[in-house]
């Protein structure tokens, strides 16, 4: 499951963000509520679930809440607070909020009202972006394939495409890479350097821009 995570409290934020790389979901973290807004308009169908604190810098997160259900008005939103002011559980809520979790909370508890979202899910239909005429990307399967035919990548190989492709058209630098791909380990850029020129020997088409110092793009062929 692709999910966006709003929390700024670091020590919290990298906990939640490691037990949900753990169950196989994918995670993009903001400690900003407005930097969040962005990441959520850039692509609106990309996320299946949000998690969001309610008190955050720049926008709260009870107005990504408000801005996230301009747009759509069935994908799960989990707000987590300290605060226990009813009139801000009330607003969550009546906003269009599905879960509210106060803190301290255990991330097991987290995990079963995401199942729960997640068996109310109706079934849908492969999400297959096309990347060039010969490669694309399966979201249902996290398979890119070419000509209709898997290819075979590494794990982690695999995890940094599938955020490449994420975010089309945008840069992705180092730091964030190495979050995405190797969580909390602590990795030198020549690693990511690394990885990318191994990525890029297994496929055909170098479809990867680099930006020297900076980081890395894919941008999508239009439909």
């Amino acid at each position: 499951m692709k999910i966006l995570l709003l929390e700024d409290e670091y020590m919290l934020l990298t906990s939640i963000k490691s037990f949900l790389l753990q169950k196989n979901h994918s995670v993009d973290t903001y400690e900003s509520g407005k930097e969040a807004l962005e990441a959520f308009l850039f692509d609106k169908s990309r996320y299946e679930m949000f998690i969001l604190d309610i008190n955050t810098p720049e926008m709260s997160g009870l107005e990504l809440l408000q801005k996230i259900r301009e747009h759509t008005k069935d994908t799960p939103i989990i707000m987590i607070t300290a605060n226990i002011d009813i009139n801000s559980i009330d607003k969550a809520y009546s906003f269009g909020c599905n879960e509210y979790l106060k803190k301290p909370f255990n991330l097991r508890e987290l995990e079963i009202r995401m199942e729960r979202f997640a068996k109310q899910k109706p079934q849908e239909s492969s999400k297959i972006i096309q990347i060039t005429n010969e490669y694309t990307f399966d979201f249902d399967t996290d398979n890119l394939l070419k000509n209709g035919e898997s290819v075979k990548l590494t794990k982690r190989q695999n995890t940094l495409l599938k955020l490449l492709i994420s975010n089309s058209g945008r840069i992705i630098d180092f730091e964030r890479i190495k979050n995405y791909v190797w969580a909390d380990e602590y990795v030198e850029d020549s690693t990511v350097r690394s990885l990318i020129n191994r990525l890029r020997n297994a496929i055909d088409e170098d479809f990867i821009q680099g930006y020297r110092g900076i980081g890395y793009m894919v941008k999508v062929s239009p439909k």
